[in-house]
């Protein structure tokens, strides 16, 4: 039997009589509070408290099914409606593509449409979604978001499956409360670069959130301390927003014409940090998330300049540790001098001979002073290589391809190309001693 058949399509009830509709006795689980799935009771649990109803075939749900919403990935907007049989065999029957009679077996709608759809339908416009079948369940999944605060009803009628409609068996109905929306309180999660001391023309940083913030505005919420004086440096930041895509990390530059020397705004104003200086970024309590919600409380960063960065870095000077063969050593490699932090992770990578990508994982050192790579398998015996992409900076933005400031009176320098490579050999592994 073929166990993972999936197809995309609206589920659709035929529309039945007035009668059918009264002879179809629903069981829902109960309480609206819990956000849990609520299977419906059957049996004997449907005649609870009315002694004079006949037990029979049209008023027992089919033994054969179990209807239930499952949430997935724990985020309770995303369910899976989940339908098993103690017959498996009969899933392998169903057209999921093609066959109208099971897509209206299975359904799910807003639970407040209930009685929209007319006198003479079973329930109102039913969700779009995903079908599939896996060892013994049917499951549908639906195509978007479920959305917060509302509540849902599932509906399976296995009397609509090929073969079974001379069962008259109780159609089964689960309800579900997708719970509100709770909106969490922001906060700085990191600054980067993680280091304290940053050269007099550094560029900028990286703030990094637990939640998407507010956007446009944005530099009311910001301030640069001169811990000398105690007073905010006039205009450091580079009014230009640039964020992530899911808004959680926020690229705050200073000024790059108060950074470069011989620039109006450098000669005008003066450089952002001075040579020494002490000074203190600050992101005020009342920037709020994307929700509306406050960090409450300022987050600051301390720095200290040291002298201007005027030099390229230089990948030849880097040092590289010596992975043992036959291991997952780490491989190290060490600068000499902070990088930029988010460059590191899009600008190195490692190599195999052929110029493959070998996969593992990646973490930085104390202050960006070093470079961390964690192979997935262990290494082989062979010859290998760091790749240094050109577009690798230091923290006042000098490249690997140029520096920041360029003399245009200066004779062009030799491109270093798209990329720097550093070679390393790993040895073959050394047999144990008997």
């Amino acid at each position: 039997m073929n166990t993972s058949r999936v197809c995309n399509f609206s589920i659709q009830l035929p529309i039945i009589t007035l009668a059918c509709l009264l002879l179809a006795v629903t069981i829902v689980g109960c309480g609206n509070d819990d956000a849990s799935p609520r299977p419906v009771a059957g049996g004997d649990a449907a005649n609870a408290g009315n002694p004079d109803r006949p037990t029979s075939p049209e008023s027992v749900p089919h033994p054969m099914f179990e209807l239930d919403v499952v949430v997935a990935d724990d985020d309770p907007t995303d369910v899976w409606i989940t339908v098993k049989s103690a017959k498996p065999e009969i899933w392998s029957k169903l057209d999921l593509k093609n066959d109208d009679a099971f897509r209206a077996a299975l359904t799910l709608h807003l639970k407040e449409d209930d009685g929209k759809g007319g006198k003479d339908s079973i329930t109102p416009q039913p969700i779009v979604g995903e079908f599939d079948v896996t060892g013994d369940t049917l499951r549908f999944r639906p195509a978007f978001p479920l959305i917060p605060g509302e509540e849902y009803s599932a509906r399976f009628d296995p009397n609509l499956l090929p073969g079974l409609q001379q069962n008259r068996a109780q159609p089964l109905v689960s309800e579900y409360s997708v719970p509100k929306t709770t909106a969490t309180k922001p906060r700085v999660v990191n600054i980067f670069p993680s280091g304290n001391i940053v050269p007099a023309n550094h560029l900028k940083f990286y703030i990094l959130f637990s939640e998407p913030m507010q956007r446009d505005g944005i530099f009311e919420y910001f301030r640069l301390i001169d811990l000398a004086t105690n007073k905010a440096v006039p205009r450091p930041f580079r009014h230009v927003e640039l964020w992530s895509k899911d808004n959680k990390r926020l690229t705050l530059w200073f000024h790059p014409g108060r950074q470069k020397r011989g620039v109006n705004l450098n000669v005008e104003v003066g450089p952002v940090l001075a040579a020494d200086g002490k000074y203190r970024l600050e992101i005020s309590e009342d920037w709020k998330s994307e929700s509306g919600i406050e960090l409450g409380e300022t987050v600051t960063k301390e720095i200290r300049a040291g002298k201007p960065d005027h030099r390229q870095p230089e990948p030849k000077t880097w040092f590289l540790s010596n992975p043992r063969g036959g291991s997952k050593d780490f491989l190290t490699c060490d600068f000499h001098e902070p990088l930029d932090w988010a460059l590191l992770h899009s600008e190195l990578s490692v190599q195999d001979s052929a110029g493959n990508r070998i996969p593992g994982r990646v973490e930085l050192g104390y202050g960006e002073l070093s470079w961390v790579f964690h192979p997935q398998q262990a290494w082989k015996a062979g010859k290998y290589r760091v790749a240094v992409g050109h577009l690798l900076e230091d923290l006042a933005g000098n490249s690997i391809e140029r520096p920041f400031e360029v003399d245009v009176t200066d004779r062009p320098k030799k491109s270093v190309g798209k990329t720097v490579y550093l070679e390393f050999e790993i040895l073959a592994a050394t047999p144990a001693s008997p």
